[in-house]
């Protein structure tokens, strides 16, 4: 009579790292996490210029629309 593995359990041919969607999902968990630091990276190499405003604010946010800009 041939062994059976109890359900639940992976057959020794079938270990994860033999599993090539496991490592496609790896690689692109990977891709966003270095994706993720190189954006904060150029994000904090280039920071924006303060944009000039005139008026009365609130809380530092003009409270009305400037003419001109859109």
């Amino acid at each position: 009579m041939p062994r059976s593995s109890p359900p639940g359990s992976t057959p020794s041919g079938a270990r994860w790292f033999r599993q090539p969607v496991l490592w496609l999902a790896a690689f692109i968990f990977l891709a966003i996490l270095a994706g993720c630091i190189a954006m904060i990276v150029l994000a904090s190499r280039n920071a924006d210029m303060p944009v000039e405003t005139r008026g009365p604010k609130v809380m530092r946010i003009p409270v009305g629309s400037q003419a001109g800009v859109r």
